[in-house]
């Protein structure tokens, strides 16, 4: 990830599978750091896999979202 020391552009990796699991991640830090939470809420509008952005819009939501198998 890049940007800001800690809590970059989930985007910022090119590995979509570390960008995925990224996502809970970051919202567990969300409570402490709102760098994480709006790391996500960009990754939910703007990454460049829709399914990071299906991934952290519905972790956004409060709902749990299973891992994909990488290279799928």
């Amino acid at each position: 990830m890049r940007g800001e020391r800690g809590f970059g552009e989930v985007d910022g990796d090119r590995t979509v599978e570390l960008r995925h699991k990224a996502i809970p991640v970051l919202l567990r830090f969300g409570d402490h750091d709102p760098r994480a939470r709006a790391a996500v809420e960009r990754a939910a509008l703007e990454d460049g896999d829709a399914v990071v952005r299906e991934v952290a819009s519905l972790a956004l939501r409060g709902q749990h979202v299973r891992l994909r198998a990488a290279g799928t």
